[in-house]
């Protein structure tokens, strides 16, 4: 399929910026690179390299540097990246500088290189050309997965939008339409309503993902036939309060800075822009507007109807407005409940409308406690304090249950129109995080990335190295980071996050005991650990020491965090909605739990985190797995800045450098005898063995006598091949396809030949036969009118000549006594006519004989002498066509001369012609 339209069109929309949006991707800012080290913990130092290395000493490979030490692998980055090059190969995983500027490396053409499988550089699309190969493949196809991971600032969503946006563009079904409504362009413009509604800008990052997200792209075929996502933990607690230098979520200041004055006063957004909205203490940012624009292109794009939109437009206005209510007017408005309009239209009053509620209720639902009584319910009034916990929970998750919304619509919208085979999963799970003050959010986050680099430590170092051992090959082992000993202390029964559910099992709201009891027993239980660090002077606070580096976690509010439940009042409020849209989104009033003994295992944040991340790595260990790591050069994401203790740092948290080394040192590609003979069948051919082992082999060795730097191994059930041997082999097994498709295909054509040649031949044949009869026919008809024509004209002659006779025996019966003389007049005139007849037969006998020879011999021109007219021109006489005359039925021949009518007709009438003879007699 072809690279055109609407989904290459989304390519040059990221103006192929590998970058946040704060560096201006239209300004490359060419300079001299920054390379910042930093010296002690006080004071930094920068130089400017002189001159960038060529090209060609570059390696595309860190398996190439030679020596393969710390300070060459990251010597080799630093050259890369004063290059512009974003991606470089570190064995099997592919290394994602983020440069922060344009690089020109995500057109069109690069799209159609990597399509036609001839880029020699690495490439996010030569990952995602690779996953798809695999997936397509017969006799190899299976569901792939694609692990973006980094730093919160390293790329991870541009990168992930950019794979996105390659399958979408080369695996399009043959013939589909290149516009908004087709599938992969609806995967594509769902990327732009998720990165709107759940990301947004912190200290490192513009852009930065406030959720989990596994993307599974479904394959029919080679086509894609839809997609769906599946979100992790949205840190919805961004709503309500962000951290100094930080946003909301895009779309709240989208919507604020992009509304028109008419949607501004619709929506209740004029009030607020005027004075401020408290959940957005941030000033909007000068893309804001077009963001706005942009977003609601894509809502339409993907089916999201003008009234849903607006519905969506109104539930965020009231989040906003929602923020801006205080506790006094919400009590006064609870108390008096009138049920006038107030005079005054308060952000109570907004948020009402826009919910389509009731003022007084909603405002009773935020002051009031609600407490259940045996049957009996009794409202108690709450604290300011309490208020704004309750006010800033019902806005977190309006926002959380539309955003949930937004997915599942996404869903529904791209549910596969045909039969799925296969799929392409790709993970793109928000980056370490390491900020000022760190809650349970971050904590999540950080596990999450535990998690992932736990995965990536077992399929990559721990299990590749066990294999070499296991196949009995000599394999010296190469020495990395193991974090299962911090993740065991964040995750299971005896963890923090463990410790955290117990803390919450009662199923009442969170208190300061409680607080303090999971404080008691965190200090208690893991004190001496060599992964947590109890705090010497905050009593709140605990040190977990990440893979990445040491994060401190402020754990004041965790029980409350982890509860996180709506209010059940909030609930019934939404639920009486006249909007049906909003009356949708809130769950069920009867399914929240109630506050009783009985009551006592309902999920909690951290549980159902837990939950979902290992159904997901469960999901990842079935599938083959391909790695995108994205390195951050430096924190201020500035271009042409190179932070080499920076990248160092990465490098070795996230163990790319143990994972060069085992790639250097072993062979990538590795399957079983059984799986190698089946891939490659065609080529063994007539190379037999006792085994399918002495089958491999001898191909194996025949193939690196024949290639220079093939190597391969030989282990108990497996074959192991460094790249040269495999890429050699998967080029002779195209080079064996190629013969064998073109014999097919001259067999094929052959016969297809020769099938047209034989239709050909018979056709000719029936055309001819058909001719042939139609000839003989006419013949046959020609034939038998002058049968009939002579017969006329025999009797015509023979009843003239016997009414002559009768005649002159009539006129010889009154004469009885006539002399002889008169009889032998009668006697010679009877003779004249006998002879004038037989003149006449002869003449037409010689003129059909002659027009005969004529059409058959056209140049006999003797033939023609006796048929001449008057003035020697021979007519061109057709002996088939007869006339027969009115007056006296005679075989007469038709002449088609050349000459004037006038000719014929003295040709006819003149002496001695036909026509006198006969009248003659």
């Amino acid at each position: 399929s072809s690279v055109t339209g609407a989904a290459a069109m989304a390519l040059r929309d990221h103006t192929n910026t590998h970058v946040g949006p704060s560096a201006n991707p239209l300004v490359p800012n060419k300079g001299p690179i920054k390379q910042t080290t930093k010296q002690t913990a006080a004071t930094t130092t920068t130089t400017t390299s002189s001159t960038p290395a060529s090209p060609g000493a570059v390696p595309n490979d860190l398996t190439e540097v030679v020596p393969l030490t710390e300070q060459q692998v990251v010597n080799a980055l630093c050259q890369r990246f004063e290059q512009d090059i974003c991606y470089t190969q570190a064995g099997m995983t592919l290394l994602a500088m983020n440069v922060f500027k344009d690089t020109g490396v995500y057109s069109q053409e690069h799209v159609e290189l990597h399509r036609q499988g001839t880029a020699c550089l690495p490439h996010i699309f030569g990952v995602a050309q690779k996953a798809l190969n695999n997936v397509l493949r017969p006799g190899r196809g299976g569901n792939q997965a694609i692990v973006v991971s980094g730093e919160s600032g390293s790329g991870k969503t541009f990168s992930a939008g950019r794979i996105v946006d390659y399958l979408a563009a080369v695996a399009r079904r043959p013939g589909q339409a290149d516009d908004a409504a087709s599938m992969p362009q609806r995967i594509v413009t769902a990327n732009v309503l998720l990165e709107a509604f759940g990301n947004a800008s912190t200290v490192n990052n513009c852009n930065s993902s406030r959720f989990g997200k596994f993307t599974r792209i479904l394959f029919g075929g080679h086509c894609i036939v839809g997609a769906t996502i599946q979100t992790y933990l949205l840190e919805h607690t961004r709503v309500t309060h962000q951290s100094g230098g930080e946003r909301n979520f895009h779309i709240l200041h989208q919507l604020v800075a992009g509304a028109s004055e008419a949607q501004a006063e619709q929506w209740h957004l004029a009030d607020g822009a005027t004075g401020g909205f408290c959940y957005l203490p941030n000033v909007s940012a000068q893309h804001d507007a077009a963001g706005f624009a942009k977003t609601a292109a894509a809502m339409s794009q993907v089916g999201i109807s003008q009234t849903q939109q607006n519905h969506v437009w109104k539930l965020l206005s009231a989040v906003l407005c929602l923020g801006n209510t205080t506790f006094e007017e919400c009590l006064e408005a609870a108390k008096t409940a009138a049920a006038a309009a107030p005079a005054v239209l308060t952000p109570l009053c907004h948020a009402a409308f826009l919910l389509d509620v009731k003022p007084a209720e909603l405002a009773k639902g935020l002051v009031f406690r609600v407490i259940q009584a045996g049957h009996e319910t009794i409202y108690s009034e709450g604290t300011p304090e309490e208020f704004v916990v309750s006010r800033d929970g019902l806005a977190k998750f309006l926002y959380s249950w539309l955003f949930d919304w937004v997915v599942t619509f996404l869903n529904e919208r791209n549910h596969a129109d045909g039969h799925a085979t296969s799929h392409i999963g790709l993970l793109d799970v928000f980056g370490f995080e390491s900020l000022k003050a760190n809650g349970l959010e971050q904590l999540c986050i950080n596990y999450a990335n535990e998690k992932l680099q736990q995965f990536f430590v077992k399929h990559l170092l721990q299990f590749e190295q066990q294999q070499y051992i296991d196949e009995g090959i000599p394999w010296e082992l190469v020495e990395y980071e193991d974090n299962k000993v911090c993740l065991a202390l964040i995750e299971g029964r005896n963890s923090i996050l463990g410790v955290l559910d117990e803390a919450c099992q009662l199923n009442r709201r969170a208190s300061q005991e409680d607080q303090l009891s999971f404080l008691h027993k965190l200090y208690s239980r893991f004190d001496g650990h060599a992964k947590f660090t109890k705090p010497k002077v905050q009593a709140s606070c605990f040190t977990v020491h990440h893979y990445a580096r040491s994060v401190s976690y402020d754990a004041t509010d965790f029980v409350a965090r982890n509860k996180d439940r709506p209010a059940k009042a909030h609930v019934v409020i939404l639920s009486e909605s006249a909007c049906e849209f909003v009356r949708g989104l809130a769950p069920p009033a009867d399914s929240m739990p109630n506050r009783s003994k009985r009551a006592r295992k309902t999920p909690t944040v951290a549980s159902k985190f837990q939950a979902s991340l290992h159904q997901l790595f469960a999901g990842l260990d079935d599938v083959e797995t391909h790695y995108v790591r994205c390195i951050a050069p430096n924190m201020h994401q500035q271009p042409d800045e190179f932070d080499h203790d920076k990248v160092v740092e990465q490098l070795n948290a996230c163990g790319i450098l143990a994972s060069v080394r085992i790639s250097a040192a072993g062979y990538p590609s590795k399957m079983t005898y059984a799986v190698f003979c089946q891939r490659f069948h065609p080529m063994l051919g007539s190379i037999q063995g006792k085994s399918p082992k002495d089958a491999v082999s001898r191909c194996l060795e025949m193939l690196m006598a024949r290639h220079v730097g093939a190597k391969a191994l030989f282990g108990r059930t497996r074959v192991f091949m460094n790249d040269t041997a495999a890429a050699c082999l998967e080029g002779e097994l195209e080079h064996v396809f190629d013969r064998a498709a073109t014999t097919i295909q001259a067999h094929v054509r052959g016969a297809l030949a020769r099938s047209f040649f034989e239709r050909l031949r018979r056709a000719v044949a029936s055309v001819e036969g058909h001719r042939l009869k139609l000839v003989a026919y006419r013949r046959q008809q020609r034939h038998h009118a002058v049968v009939v024509l002579q017969n006329a004209a025999r009797g015509f002659l023979a009843r003239a000549e016997v009414r002559q006779q009768r005649q002159q025996r009539a006129a010889r019966a009154p004469a009885a006594a006539t002399s002889s003389d008169a009889e032998a007049s009668g006697s010679a005139r009877l003779s004249n006519t006998q002879a004038n007849q037989n003149a006449f037969r002869q003449s037409c006998r010689g003129r059909s004989a002659a027009t005969s020879r004529a059409a058959t011999h056209p140049t006999d021109h003797a033939a023609l002498r006796g048929v001449q007219g008057s003035d020697g021109v021979a007519p061109a006489v057709h002996s088939s066509d007869y006339v027969i005359s009115v007056r006296n039925v005679v075989c007469i021949p038709r002449l088609h001369t050349q000459t004037s009518p006038l000719h014929n007709a003295h040709m006819f009438w003149a002496e001695g012609g036909p026509l006198a003879m006969l009248l003659a007699q």
